[in-house]
């Protein structure tokens, strides 16, 4: 697709469900007397463990400055800067708010840190999902696209996957979703663990991708049926921790 400009910093979530694996620690929670730019919600995907924010204007703490961590950048083959924060930042809503993309604070509701970035957006702004799900029949409006990134500094605990089951509670239960996609750089495993120990499947593989260095990246998905029968037979174990992984990216979004 043309990404319109969501290219310019969309890339660094490699994922349609974009796993992005591996960032620097991330601000902890809202300063004391901040001023929230959002109105007040009262529905947020909750785990266990893990809630939902958007990140906010007046509070510089709680941005996601581990994007500039060279780590992430050489494994997304990205070039984030000061901009790329700051478009994560405009860009960020409750996410029941319709809008075509939209960043999140994943934290943790005990130590009330945030541990990552995800990524949620229409999967039809995505080249590589017209080309593989659009051609199959299997892209409509309520296809998401999610990427996620977990702070180095909290990978190894199951955030990643609880994050993606989390955000795929809510976009299916509330949020109307009849499927979500992701895409991996084909030599991403530790990412795709996360994806299928989530349900994901891969559907396609080495799709020209020109958003990765490589050129190419697997799709994933996971249908609105595929989860309900997943949760139907969930034992309700809790996760296992996540081997690190390098950023997914999602084409014309960010990564994982």
């Amino acid at each position: 697709m043309k990404r319109k400009n969501y290219n310019k910093w969309f890339t660094f979530f490699n994922f349609v469900l974009v796993v992005v694996l591996t960032c620097p620690a991330v601000a902890g929670p809202k300063s004391q007397g901040h001023v929230d730019n959002h109105p007040p919600y009262q529905r947020k995907p909750q785990a266990q463990r893990l809630s939902f924010d958007p990140f906010h204007k007046n509070d510089p703490s709680s941005h996601p400055r581990f994007l500039l961590n060279p780590q992430v950048q050489h494994q997304a083959g990205q070039a984030y800067t000061e901009e790329t924060i700051r478009e994560v930042v405009n860009h960020s809503r409750p996410i029941q708010t319709q809008s075509d993309y939209n960043h999140l604070a994943i934290k943790d509701n005990t130590s009330k840190q945030t541990v990552g970035l995800m990524q949620i957006y229409h999967a039809r702004h995505g080249q590589v999902f017209q080309e593989t799900l659009g051609k199959a029949g299997k892209l409509d409006a309520n296809t998401k696209a999610v990427g996620f990134v977990i702070d180095p500094a909290h990978q190894n605990k199951g955030y990643a996957t609880d994050a993606v089951k989390t955000v795929a509670t809510e976009l299916f239960t509330q949020e109307g979703a009849s499927r979500l996609t992701a895409t991996v750089q084909p030599d991403n495993t530790a990412s795709k663990r996360v994806l299928e120990k989530a349900g994901f499947k891969q559907k396609f593989s080495s799709i020209p991708d020109s958003e990765y260095q490589g050129g190419r990246s697997d799709v994933y998905v996971l249908s609105k049926k595929r989860w309900q029968k997943n949760e139907a037979t969930r034992d309700g174990s809790t996760a296992t921790p996540d081997k690190t992984s390098p950023p997914t990216y999602v084409p014309a979004a960010f990564d994982h």
